[in-house]
């Protein structure tokens, strides 16, 4: 008998740090997806993790947020942390988290996801019929096991930010074909860095710290998706 989510790990167990003031939440089909919930505010912001991560990569920032009056979801994509292995596109994981937010009270949403996570919401973006206030994707490959950017980001019409290393070489020549593609947005910047600093690392204060990358979206943040309170 599988056990039941209750049995489960945590979202978050390995990094309980940054756990203090948000909950474990489990979703999605069969409620085989985990993630940490932060916050109370109307407007809801999806973490969608890289490939070598998990929830706790994007944990931190969910609950700095959450402080700013956004209600978050960090998330551990399908296979990932306390997430079961469904067999489906992580855009899909991207659209439930949405469903989540927006049934906890959200009623406009940004996603932000680096590099597999990035590809991630922007499938999902293109797909989504929900209300989204911007789409912020770092690193992020035009393709990923079966997901495709490129296609995606003709259908975007949320403001739209994209970022990357110019060192970053495996990735910086699809970050700028997407931001290409993206023409049904009227609301889009690419946000180039002199650095081979990948994902989440752009916009993390620490020791890989971008001031460039961390003011580009923090002010994207600002301009498009201000917390409730904040507008």
């Amino acid at each position: 008998m599988a056990p039941s989510p209750t049995q489960r790990p945590a979202t978050g167990d390995d990094c309980v740090t940054y756990r203090a003031g948000g909950r474990a939440v489990y979703f999605g089909p069969d409620s085989g997806l985990g993630g940490y919930l932060y916050g109370t505010g109307s407007v809801g912001v999806v973490f969608a993790h890289q490939s070598d991560g998990d929830a706790c990569d994007w944990m931190p920032e969910a609950a700095r947020l959450a402080k700013l009056g956004y209600r978050t979801l960090a998330v551990d994509l399908d296979g990932y942390g306390a997430s079961k292995t469904l067999n489906r596109p992580y855009s899909d994981d991207v659209a439930d988290a949405v469903d989540l937010l927006t049934g906890q009270g959200a009623t406009s949403i940004v996603l932000v996801g680096d590099s597999m996570g990035g590809t991630a919401v922007l499938e999902a973006a293109g797909a989504t019929h929900a209300r989204l206030a911007a789409v912020i994707a770092l690193s992020s490959p035009a393709s990923y096991s079966g997901m495709d950017a490129l296609d995606a980001a003709a259908r975007i019409t949320a403001p739209l930010l994209m970022m990357c290393g110019t060192e970053d070489t495996s990735f910086v020549g699809d970050v700028q074909d997407i931001y290409r593609a993206a023409n049904a947005t009227k609301h889009k910047r690419l946000v180039l860095v002199d650095t081979n600093v990948h994902g989440r690392l752009l916009v993390e204060q620490g020791p890989y710290a971008q001031p460039k990358a961390y003011a580009a979206y923090t002010s994207f943040l600002a301009a498009y998706a201000p917390p409730a309170a904040a507008r």
